[in-house]
């Protein structure tokens, strides 16, 4: 049981960094929003490719923290009627979630690789930054399986505790 403690471990930094990640690309945003909005009020100039620095940026920030919220159990959930159950229905429960999302993000994965890939060979690029689309969707695709690791991570814990529940 060692190894998994381990790869917990190992999966939880490794969810931290991608939020990191994400951390900077909202000061990037934020700083292309800000010389956007002042070019425009003083200079009459916007900055070219900031909608698409935006959008781009928050495709990452979005994909990067949510293996973060889904760590810390931050996401909305209304569970007056489960809380009433015995511990091992509770868990069983878990159970079925986590393997909802588990094969949802698995999906999702295979289908944003392959739409990444049909734009790599297309060659579609943004339209003011000519930036390859591509690789953000790949990043995308990364992002979602590390949530899938800890989705499967959350998977066997919860199996061991419906299994260990009294």
């Amino acid at each position: 049981m060692k190894w998994v403690a381990t790869a917990d471990a190992f999966l939880h930094r490794f969810i931290r960094i991608l939020h990191g990640v994400s951390n900077v690309a909202l000061c990037v945003m934020i700083v292309c929003v800000t010389i956007d909005v002042a070019g425009r009020f003083f200079f009459n100039r916007p900055l070219v490719g900031s909608f698409e620095a935006t959008e781009l940026g928050l495709a990452i920030l979005v994909f990067f923290s949510l293996s973060m919220t889904h760590l810390y159990e931050e996401h909305i959930s209304i569970d007056f009627f489960v809380t009433k159950l015995p511990n091992r229905i509770q868990h069983f429960i878990q159970l079925i979630i986590e393997s909802a999302l588990f094969f949802v993000l698995i999906i999702m994965i295979f289908q944003t690789i392959s739409y990444g890939t049909r734009l790599y060979e297309r060659g579609t690029t943004t339209s003011d930054l000519l930036l390859p689309v591509y690789p953000f969707l790949y990043c995308i695709a990364f992002a979602a399986f590390v949530f899938a690791l800890l989705a499967l991570s959350n998977i066997c814990k919860s199996i061991y505790k419906a299994v260990n529940a009294k």
